[in-house]
């Protein structure tokens, strides 16, 4: 089944804030940061029923090589990916 993935605009800041900071690291490790996540969601989307639940039906996958994950929702015809949060800081400062 062929979902259409949704990316939200928070979803799409959480990325570009992450590449930046991965760029002002070290130059070409914020592309790393986006391809990683690139392939993230391409695992979600061929096996969306596979992460972890958080809450009702938000899910979530461990991006592999860097500290985040990627939060989402699906149903028959979308996946709605809703936040990237980067798993070392605090999430009460979030």
């Amino acid at each position: 089944m062929k979902r259409k993935i949704k990316i939200s605009p928070k979803a799409l800041a959480d990325i570009q804030q992450a590449i930046d900071y991965y760029n002002l690291q070290q130059s070409g490790l914020g592309k790393k940061f986006a391809d990683c996540a690139y392939d993230t969601v391409n695992k979600i989307k061929k096996m969306p029923q596979s992460a972890s639940r958080s809450h009702n039906d938000v899910r979530y996958k461990v991006m592999s090589t860097f500290p985040f994950i990627i939060t989402y929702r699906f149903n028959d015809t979308t996946i709605d990916i809703a936040r990237v949060f980067n798993t070392a800081l605090n999430s009460e400062t979030l």
